[in-house]
């Protein structure tokens, strides 16, 4: 009944409901990310490599998302990967959280 899907680049995915172990995974995630921008603030976000940037969003993807098929190689790497879609199941997810 309450179970929320969206489809990135093709792959249907359902939305992860929100748990106080995924907002910690994520957040650790986001700490790393966070570091890697403070160690590196003379780039920019286009700076930034494919592989972490790949790395990043497979882990949130991991987190935020189940998919019933793996996703493709390069899935993550791809110049076509929907990254914005990611960012608003991030959001969505976060504001949950604020549910007492």
């Amino acid at each position: 009944m309450f179970d929320k899907y969206t489809t990135v680049n093709g792959i249907r995915v359902k939305l992860n409901a929100y748990s106080e172990s995924r907002f910690k995974s994520l957040r650790a995630v986001n700490e790393e990310i966070s570091e890697w921008i403070n160690n590196n603030g003379n780039l920019t976000i286009a700076d930034i490599p494919s592989d972490l940037k790949e790395k990043w969003w497979k882990t949130k993807a991991d987190i935020l998302w189940t998919s019933d098929v793996p996703y493709p190689e390069g899935f993550f790497a791809n110049d076509d990967f929907e990254s914005g879609l990611l960012k608003e199941t991030e959001e969505a997810f976060i504001i949950k959280r604020l549910y007492i």
